[in-house]
């Protein structure tokens, strides 16, 4: 699609169901091309029905490269009151298949609404999702939301900006059931103007061979959220967790909470340079863990909220606690409780 432009005054620039014969959908779109819409209409019963992209895929593979401009509202006129720009991207009914997202260093997927991109699984569930982000990605609300994704590798690499800008959203990624292998890296920007810039509820009940969270916020990488900003739920899985850049809860509690980690070995490393802060409770809270949680907050690192900066809690009397601090480990209330909570504790060594 180099070097064209597709407006429309209607919910859909590219719309249409798929043939069940059709078994992979690939859309590049140029770096001086751009795809618009108005995007979802608010009067239809289905809430996330539009879309600048709107396919159902009769469960076939989607892959998408984007240099240029694709945006959900910018076609509405001023008249089309019943016109929301909701839905960048709506990809349904992709089944048992992968999804790869390319948005290059000139590209931007925007939703003036709603949810830049929304993908469902529907007669299936997604099998992977990949995510490469160099551009901008933004939306008000709930920039990408994934449904039907039970048990599907899960691959997310920003050094571009991905935004919600509506200081009420409460999500900016928002995935759930997503029990497998996740790993997000960050060296870009990650930054919700409301609540939980990364929310991902992982619901996973039973661990099917060496699945593990990797979550590596880069040097230069920012993460930032009033509140609740990197929350990971029901995780049962190995984590492996290094910030060398910043993570803030600006406004709030809770900057980094997982949760549900079960039998399995979590390594914590705030790096060198690393910053984490709440301005409420809870800079970091890791809980529900087992096994062997290796914690460090290296030289000149530093740590930060206004109480209970750091809460660790086991949920039975094999989970072990590796503490190393040679950075900076600090509380700014006047009369609280305390910087590192133990909550729990039978049994555990520190450095």
């Amino acid at each position: 699609m180099a070097g064209t432009t597709q407006p429309g005054d209607a919910p859909a620039a590219i719309h249409g169901e798929l043939a069940a014969s059709v078994d992979t959908i690939s859309i590049t779109n140029g770096a001086s091309s751009a795809i618009s819409s108005v995007g979802n209409v608010l009067a239809n019963s289905d809430a996330n029905s539009g879309g600048t992209i709107f396919l159902d895929a009769t469960v076939a593979s989607f892959t998408l490269n984007n240099s240029g401009l694709i945006i959900a509202g910018a076609e509405a006129k001023a008249t089309a009151s019943a016109v929301a720009g909701n839905n960048a991207i709506r990809i349904t009914d992709i089944g048992d298949n992968a999804v790869s997202l390319t948005n290059a260093a000139s590209g931007t997927i925007e939703a003036l609404g709603d949810t830049a991109i929304y993908l469902q699984g529907d007669s299936a569930d997604i099998t992977e999702f990949t995510l490469s982000n160099s551009g901008e990605i933004m939306a008000d609300n709930d920039l990408m939301v994934l449904e039907d994704v039970d048990g599907a590798i899960t691959r997310i690499t920003n050094s571009g900006t991905l935004s919600a800008r509506d200081s009420a959203a409460d999500h900016l990624i928002n995935l759930s059931e997503v029990s497998a292998d996740f790993s997000l890296v960050n060296s870009g920007v990650i930054e919700s103007a409301g609540t939980r810039a990364v929310y991902v509820d992982m619901n996973d009940t039973s661990l099917a061979g060496n699945e593990m969270v990797v979550f590596n916020n880069q040097s230069g990488g920012r993460i930032d959220a009033d509140s609740e900003t990197v929350t990971l739920l029901d995780i049962n899985e190995q984590v492996n967790f290094d910030n060398n850049g910043s993570i803030r809860a600006t406004a709030g509690a809770s900057a980094v909470s997982f949760s549900g980690i079960g039998n399995h070995q979590v390594d914590f490393n705030n790096n060198a340079s690393g910053a984490i802060s709440a301005t409420g409770n809870g800079a970091v809270t890791l809980a529900d863990f087992e096994a062997t949680l290796n914690f460090t907050n290296a030289n000149t690192a530093t740590i930060s909220a206004a109480d209970d900066t750091i809460v660790f809690g086991p949920s039975n009397n094999n989970a072990r606690l590796d503490f190393s601090n040679g950075g900076t480990i600090s509380g700014s209330f006047p009369i609280g409780r305390s910087c590192v909570a133990l909550c729990r504790f039978w049994r555990g060594t520190g450095d």
